[in-house]
């Protein structure tokens, strides 16, 4: 671990720098296993409607509801960063000087900073393979929940309009119709597995943590 000092109103104070990407997956597994125990507990009683029988939440639990989104946005949010501080830590730690990225049609040669700007897509398909020497995980499983988990990331980050209403036709596609038809443990399981994709060895125990706050076996473990 680095040591970072940094000036507080006390003096000048020395602590050990965390990793970024164990903080994103300790708050994503934390948050996420709160929502789950807090959706189990959601009541809602069976009524007719024009379309057939629904699910109805009580107004009562409307607060319990909005809590469990919140927990629900959290969760989606640190377990995609996790993949892009994953992805940065990685690139700091192999690349030496520029190397050439093919992006459309042509390749271009870039430093780190450049390549850290990238979407995380294309350090996934593109960087990070030629880097460590791998197989692009693109058109496997482990890319499809990484498109999976951006997809609601992305809504979730940039909540359109026809998303907030639940008339809207596109509603079925908004991150609250997400939260509700599947446990938010499962977006940062998608973050776990794609990081799982490059880990080598010494990085286990960030994954492993993390698994373990999700199972509920050990919910104080650190990534």
């Amino acid at each position: 671990m680095l040591t970072s000092i940094v000036d507080t109103p006390d003096g000048r104070t020395a602590f050990l720098t965390p990793s970024a990407v164990a903080i994103a997956l300790s708050i994503a597994a934390k948050t996420s296993r709160q929502a789950d125990l807090m959706r189990a507990r959601l009541i809602t009683a069976r009524i007719p409607s024009p379309d057939g029988t629904i699910q109805l939440l009580s107004s009562k639990a409307t607060h319990e509801l909005f809590d469990y989104f919140e927990r629900c946005f959290t969760a989606t949010i640190f377990a995609f960063q996790a993949i892009e501080a994953y992805c940065n830590f990685k690139i700091a730690y192999a690349l030496r000087g520029q190397m050439r990225v093919r992006r459309r049609k042509s390749e271009e040669l870039m430093g780190r900073e450049q390549i850290e700007r990238l979407p995380t897509g294309e350090k996934i398909d593109l960087v990070l393979p030629k880097l460590l020497k791998c197989a692009s995980p693109k058109g496997t499983v482990t890319w499809e929940k990484f498109r999976e988990l951006e997809s609601v990331r992305d809504a979730t980050v940039h909540l359109k309009s026809h998303h907030q209403w639940g008339s809207s036709p596109s509603f079925d596609d908004s991150p609250y119709a997400v939260y509700l038809q599947e446990s938010p443990t499962t977006l940062v399981v998608r973050a776990v597995d794609v990081i799982r994709y490059f880990s080598g060895p010494q990085e286990m125990e960030w994954l492993n943590g993390t698994s373990a706050i999700l199972s509920g076996q050990n919910p104080d473990a650190k990534p």
